[in-house]
């Protein structure tokens, strides 16, 4: 994460960089199957229009070239739902993905994310993701960073149902060889 610090980043309108309109249709696309309304009703994603790269809230791209790399929803919203679409397999230079502290009313982690060869973060922490963790998992083998842990915290969502993630072997995680943090806090093993 620390190496895309300078060129994943807002752009400001002294250097403005438009999306590649591909990216862009598939933000708007992922957008689509989200439910993204605060306690106000407002859509919290609503600056999700502009062509320029780096205005919407929760996406930066690289300045140069106008690629998204990161999708960051972390605590920025807490009122992200929905379905997650595979239209993120449309972004092949994603290197971030948080999802964090949303709730998802304990969805299950969709299989396509062990698709997402480039990740090097990925964070499910806290939002109300359950189920089984797909082993799949294990073929995102550039990932530095994976938290799924959270979910038992006492956290409350708007669904009132608190979700946990469930996990059997765990030879998968042997594959994630640039692993630095890993928190699976909170995660039932079972067999």
């Amino acid at each position: 994460m620390l190496m895309f610090h300078t060129t994943w980043e807002k752009c400001t309108e002294a250097n403005v960089t438009l999306f590649k309109e591909s990216e862009r249709k598939t933000l708007l696309e992922f957008k689509q199957s989200l439910q993204a309304v605060d306690s106000s009703g407002i859509d919290v994603l609503s600056s999700w229009k502009s062509e320029e790269c780096g205005v919407w809230v929760g996406v930066s791209c690289n300045n140069l070239t106008g690629y998204v790399g990161k999708p960051d929803f972390r605590s920025r919203f807490k009122d992200v739902a929905g379905a997650i679409s595979s239209s993120l397999l449309k972004l092949h230079h994603l290197r971030l993905l948080d999802l964090s502290y949303n709730d998802f009313n304990g969805s299950v982690i969709p299989e396509f994310f062990g698709s997402l060869k480039k990740l090097r973060y990925l964070d499910l922490s806290k939002a109300n993701f359950g189920g089984p963790i797909p082993s799949n998992l294990g073929k995102l083998s550039m990932l530095e960073t994976f938290r799924l842990g959270g979910n038992g915290e006492g956290l409350f969502y708007r669904h009132n149902i608190v979700n946990t993630f469930t996990v059997g072997k765990l030879e998968w995680l042997s594959h994630l060889s640039f692993i630095r943090e890993l928190d699976l806090s909170f995660v039932i093993r079972n067999e």
